[in-house]
């Protein structure tokens, strides 16, 4: 309750990285999750990296299971932004892990959609309207169509819904 008490007079809360599945079982269903959601439905913004962005999503990777490979990989996540998986590090995955960008690629099932996120990259936004800053690339899978993001862009991607911030009794990940 002191932490979510602490959400009324912040103005930006930031999640750092670690293990996305761990973060997202963490929070999910929490009160201070809720009062997260709440605040940000009021305007406070989100701000993350790695395991603070991937958590996000429909799914959550769980980056301690030793084979990604085994298919046994994702858990559920917090679900603020439905139907989208998140790839922080995009553009590392494949030295961590050879062949990881196909992996999270092929998660992907249809009618879902992948915003990866290269390093030294953030994607800025309101849920509809995005921004690439930094020095790499942000990549939207969606329909089956992956485009590519210089830093400098802009696009629109609604990927979050109001329901979302509407609802936050339940942390939004089951």
């Amino acid at each position: 309750p002191d932490l979510a008490a602490m959400l009324d007079r912040a103005s930006m809360a930031f999640f750092s990285g670690g293990n996305p599945a761990y973060l997202a079982g963490v929070l999910s269903g929490t009160p201070f999750w809720a009062a997260l959601v709440a605040a940000m439905g009021r305007g406070l913004a989100y701000a993350g990296c790695s395991a603070g962005v991937a958590c996000l999503g429909e799914v959550a990777p769980d980056s301690w299971v030793e084979n990604p490979s085994s298919g046994d990989v994702w858990r559920p996540g917090l679900r603020l932004f439905p139907e989208v998986y998140f790839g922080p590090h995009w553009d590392a995955l494949d030295r961590f892990f050879p062949g990881l960008q196909g992996l999270f690629l092929a998660a992907v099932p249809p009618g879902c959609r992948l915003l990866a996120i290269d390093e030294r990259t953030a994607v800025i936004g309101d849920g509809t309207r995005w921004s690439v800053v930094g020095s790499g690339l942000a990549h939207l899978l969606e329909d089956g169509a992956l485009q590519e993001f210089a830093p400098g862009a802009s696009f629109e991607a609604g990927l979050t819904s109001a329901e979302a911030l509407a609802a936050p009794a339940d942390g939004g990940g089951g």
